[in-house]
Order: structure tokens, then C-alpha cells, then sequence
């Protein structure tokens, strides 16, 4: 088998924050998700010029146009609290059938798998709870697409009943492998010495894991995710320096990639690259990925493609 590689992001906007107990917590999100939406349709162009396709993870509840704030199912108490029951017009950032049509319309196949329906933690649910929430979002895929979601990215890569997913249909699943340190100190010495993962991914009765990096990797870690910003310790080190030393982070995984013939996962949130530092990034790894793929034989799946590769 050559060398590959996957590209997935994580659609989620309001949903992916929505359970938080913090203030100010959609900091990262643009209200009017213009910058989420501008975002989306330059990664998409990119993708179209150099025949790159990307496995979108969307919940569920953005392919929604409006909804009553209500749902269907068994959920912890107050689970859809901040669920405006509005609409697209009204709250972009939890409404976002928008963002699947301009998917579908590019001219790359691209993936949409289920982040489930609600962001829901595998962790946290009861296996009742986590089944109710994948049924509504394969009943939303089933609709919209005619067939059931194939893969899934869990919402913060909690882990999750694997008899549940299978029940559910699915077939693939992402997780990350490693863990980040818990100091500061520590934490900036591994963003700047640390190895993007490269390994085959996995099956095991019916279930295919891919493995990818703890910290986003199509996106810069040391670089503001969206509308967000950075430690001042970052900031301190100049912006071309951050995205050379990303740079070199992704190519190293590209050529371990190609040389030792096994996968590597890059990952990301639609609203980490609303911003130009990383759509600049975003790009050069698209131009970097379609390279290896023309003069090294790199290849470049979708998730659900690995169902039938390993």
C-alpha cells in the first residue's frame, strides 16, 4: 500500500461550545458566521483547483433551517439549553444548511460524515443517550443524502460505545493518539519539538480507527484559531516564524507519510481557519498534499474510503 493521507474538518460552530459553563464562550466564532462562511468557500476552491478532497464532520443539527429549541430522544437535562429554536436567518452559528450546499456543489466528492447530532460526549452519555443522538443524525443524513453517515469524528474525541456506532452504521471513526502536557512551560516546548503521528489505521470487528494529532494540525496551534487570539508567549514569536515551523511540522508527516508507507490524518474546525494567518496555512498544505500526490505517490482518501482500503 503507498503512503496516505486524510484531510477532515469539523463543521460544528455554536454547537461545539454550546454545553460549556463559561462566559464569552463562542469568542473563536464570528457572530454573523461570515468569516466561518468566507473560510469555507476559499478551502473549497482550493480543494476544486488541486483535486484534493476533504471529509467535512458535520452535526447534525446544522443541516437544520429552523427548529422549535426543542428535540426529540433521550438527552442530560437542559442538553439543548442554548439551542436558540430559531432559525438560519435569525442564528447562523447553530442553523448552517448554507454551509452543506456549497459543499455539495463543489466539484471535488466530498465527504460529509455526522459529528453527531448535537455534539454529543460519548463520555458523558449513557449508551441509551449517545444512541438516541446518532439515530436523529442518521435520520437527518438519510434525508438530506438518501444514505446514512459512514464515519464519525466524536465531538472532543471522547471515546464511544463501538457496538453503538456499529448499530448506528457506522463503519469509520477518528480518534487522536498522545496526549498534550499540563503545564505551560511544557505545553510551549512540545508545540515546537512534537511529531505529527503517522500509522496505519486500524480495524477491528467491523470498526476502522484512523488516528490522528491531539491538537489541531491543518491549522497552526500557535497561531489565533479564528477570532480567538494566543498566549502573549506566542505572540512574542514572530507570525512568519510560527508558520514556518507548521510548515515543516506538515511536511515532515507528508514525507514519513510517502517513505515508511503509512497515513497521516491533518485535522481542523472550520471556524480555527476563519482567519488569514490560517487560510494561509490551510492553503500551502493543500499545495504541499497535491505535490506529494503528483511526484511521490501520495495518496489522498476520505474516510469513508477506508472502509474498503484496509
Amino acid at each position: 500500500m503507498p503512503g496516505s493521507a486524510i484531510f477532515s474538518v469539523e463543521v460544528e460552530l455554536g454547537w461545539g461550545y454550546h454545553d460549556l459553563q463559561r462566559p464569552n464562550k463562542y469568542t473563536t466564532l464570528s457572530e454573523s458566521r461570515d468569516a466561518e462562511t468566507e473560510a469555507l468557500e476559499r478551502l473549497l476552491t482550493l480543494c476544486d483547483q488541486f483535486e484534493i478532497p476533504i471529509t467535512f464532520d458535520v452535526v447534525g443539527h446544522l443541516l437544520l433551517s429552523d427548529c422549535s429549541g426543542t428535540h426529540r430522544g433521550k438527552y442530560p437535562t437542559d442538553w439543548f439549553g442554548a439551542d436558540p429554536g430559531t432559525d438560519v436567518e435569525s442564528d447562523p452559528l447553530f442553523y448552517a444548511p448554507d454551509l452543506i450546499e456549497m459543499i455539495e456543489a463543489a466539484e471535488m466528492d466530498h465527504e460529509i460524515c455526522t459529528h453527531t447530532f448535537s455534539h454529543a460526549l460519548g463520555e458523558e452519555f449513557t449508551s441509551t443517550q449517545l444512541d438516541s443522538d446518532l439515530k436523529r443524525a442518521q435520520d437527518l443524513h438519510r434525508e438530506r443524502f438518501g444514505q446514512p453517515a459512514e464515519s464519525i469524528v466524536p465531538p472532543r474525541h471522547q471515546q464511544m460505545d463501538s457496538e453503538i456506532l456499529k448499530q448506528n452504521e457506522i463503519r469509520v471513526i477518528r480518534q487522536t493518539i498522545g496526549k498534550m502536557p499540563e503545564t505551560k512551560p511544557a505545553l510551549l516546548k512540545w508545540y515546537f519539538s512534537r511529531n505529527h503521528p503517522v500509522m496505519e489505521p486500524v480495524r477491528d470487528g467491523g470498526l476502522v480507527t484512523t488516528y490522528t494529532s491531539v491538537t489541531q494540525s491543518m491549522t497552526a496551534p500557535y497561531i489565533s484559531h479564528g477570532q480567538g487570539t494566543v498566549h502573549p508567549v506566542l505572540r512574542s514569536i514572530p507570525l512568519r516564524v510560527r508558520k514556518y515551523i507548521h510548515r515543516k511540522y506538515i511536511d515532515d508527516a507528508l514525507n514519513r507519510a510517502v517513505t515508511e508507507k503509512k497515513h497521516a490524518h491533518f485535522w481542523t474546525h472550520l471556524h480555527d481557519m476563519a482567519n488569514e494567518a490560517q487560510l494561509d496555512i490551510v492553503d500551502q498544505l493543500i499545495t504541499v498534499a497535491s505535490h506529494w500526490r503528483d511526484n511521490e505517490g501520495l495518496q489522498i482518501n476520505r474516510m469513508c474510503d477506508l472502509k474498503t482500503h484496509i
